[in-house]
């Protein structure tokens, strides 16, 4: 299926925004236009930070509050109070390294 966008000249909207620049008062030659709103990393940090809250409501909501700070606790090592330190560490790191690396790939997918 075609689109309406499809029938537009590739070069009409950065014409137009050129010429809206130079009325202006600027240099319309220096006009710039992002084109994609994905260019900027910290819209998609900003998407994944989203995506990975949106995992904690919904962890929380299927295990409960028990069984998702259970899982957050003891997920590796299991059940020993002593590795709870290093399991939550682990966790922190994850969630962390998980959320940089998705937003790294929807900046270089889009």
């Amino acid at each position: 299926t075609q689109s309406t966008w499809d029938m537009l000249p590739v070069d009409l909207l950065p014409a137009l925004w050129a010429k809206i620049y130079g009325g202006m008062g600027h240099d319309p030659h220096h006009a710039y236009m992002r084109v994609v709103p994905t260019a900027d990393l910290s819209t998609t940090l900003g998407l994944s930070t989203s995506v990975l809250v949106m995992c904690f409501f919904y962890s929380i909501k299927i295990k409960g509050i028990g069984g998702w700070t259970h899982e957050l606790l003891a997920a590796p090592f299991g059940d020993k109070w002593f590795l709870y330190p290093v399991n939550f560490l682990m966790q922190l790191i994850e969630f962390a390294a998980k959320t940089v690396s998705h937003g790294m790939r929807l900046f270089g997918n889009m």
